[in-house]
């Protein structure tokens, strides 16, 4: 499995766009409601999650275009009321404003928690290869760095050219997450129809996604040579400090960076492995 991808982080501008919610009753879904339980290893074992379909930006030409690319980045500080945007991704704010529509209909404890941006285009992509992660992982998985658990990330992604690979069944995670890489673990647990090949379904492309932090999925392959742009917003109730990360120069914060690699010291875990976890 490649790693975390090498994303320009981007710089931000001191001007942009404040935007706030109108809390739509049109955009509740029962789907999209926020899981209030601390996050748990076991819930992979027990339930599948799949991606939900929330938003149609085909028609929206602003997405299309090639954008300034950043990692992670705050676009709204745990508690505050108001999102900032910089004006190097103005063409997205229409889309976010109705992203930030619906989380605030679905999730009613959305202040709890801090909302963050990631941009990847890749301008030259060749048909096949992968932009991204190249191996099974989920979005704000908790492991040995977060010993204490906070209820699970609620993300928001939209690809073009070639849509993001899910996964509908359930794995075991339930790993030592300080020994091995779960996510390797997720790879060796990837379901196989009677030729050998991978089960998977394909998010749409031009669409944003709704994934929890259950939903195990992978980057798409391109299918056509040339761009691919890949969005997500982010609400997370845990700090983002990595180093590397994209700084937001509308919002007044300083964070010490933490340079890390969360697999840096991990073990690829055997069949043998998963199926003693599986037991306990």
């Amino acid at each position: 499995m490649s790693g975390v991808p090498e994303v320009r982080p981007g710089v931000s501008a001191h001007v942009g766009t404040i935007l706030h919610s109108s809390h739509r009753e049109s955009n509740v879904d029962s789907a999209l409601a926020e899981d209030e339980r601390p996050f748990d290893t076991l819930i992979h074992e027990t339930e599948i999650h799949i991606p939900v379909a929330v938003l149609d930006i085909s028609e929206d030409g602003g997405i299309q275009g090639e954008l300034t690319d950043c990692l992670d980045m705050p676009i709204r500080l745990k508690g505050q009321e108001h999102y900032s945007i910089p004006e190097n991704w103005s063409s997205l704010v229409p889309a976010i404003q109705k992203l930030i529509d619906i989380e605030h209909a679905n999730n009613p404890h959305w202040s709890d928690y801090y909302t963050y941006m990631s941009i990847h285009y890749t301008p030259d992509l060749i048909a096949g290869k992968q932009q991204r992660h190249g191996g099974c992982h989920t979005d704000g998985f908790q492991g040995a760095r977060e010993p204490e658990r906070t209820k699970g990330s609620r993300s928001y992604v939209a690809v073009t050219n070639g849509g993001t690979r899910y996964f509908p069944q359930k794995f075991v995670a339930s790993l030592d997450s300080a020994k091995f890489n779960v996510f390797e673990g997720f790879d060796l647990q990837v379901e196989r129809d009677s030729e050998g090949r991978p089960i998977f379904g394909i998010a749409e492309e031009n669409l944003f996604y709704f994934f929890d932090a259950y939903t195990v999925h992978e980057s798409g392959s391109a299918e056509r040579d040339g761009a691919r742009l890949f969005i997500r917003l982010t609400w997370e109730m845990k700090l983002f400090d990595r180093a590397g990360n994209a700084k937001n120069a509308m919002l007044d914060y300083n964070w010490t960076p933490v340079d890390y690699d969360i697999r840096a010291d991990l073990i690829t875990p055997t069949v043998s492995d998963i199926e003693a976890a599986r037991k306990k």
